[in-house]
């Protein structure tokens, strides 16, 4: 949930929160629908708490497996910065910037 956030400056973070908040309604809602889909069907016909319990066990394997095509789409996702390293000029009295010339 993070990604969106990645690089952003002060000013871009609101756009990002609303971005991350339509994406989960969104998933969200397409998730319980298709796990509505097939919870349905399956205990339509189901007569006594055993044919249920199998019914809501077809469901949970379907959430393991939209959850496992969901993971290697988050991969490419982008990580936190890596932070500066300490050897680096910021940290060795170094003067960033153009030089001025000495007169």
């Amino acid at each position: 949930m993070g990604a969106p956030y990645v690089g952003l400056r002060h000013q871009e973070i609101p756009d990002a929160g609303v971005i991350t908040r339509v994406a989960q309604q969104i998933g969200g809602s397409v998730g319980i629908a298709v796990l509505t889909v097939v919870l349905q069907p399956a205990s339509l016909g189901a007569h006594g708490p055993g044919a249920l319990a199998d019914a809501f066990d077809r469901a949970f394997w379907w959430s393991v497996a939209l959850t496992a095509l969901a993971v290697p789409l988050c991969l490419p996702l982008p990580g936190r910065p890596r932070p500066p390293s300490p050897t680096g000029p910021a940290r060795s009295g170094a003067v960033a910037g153009p030089r001025r010339p000495t007169v």
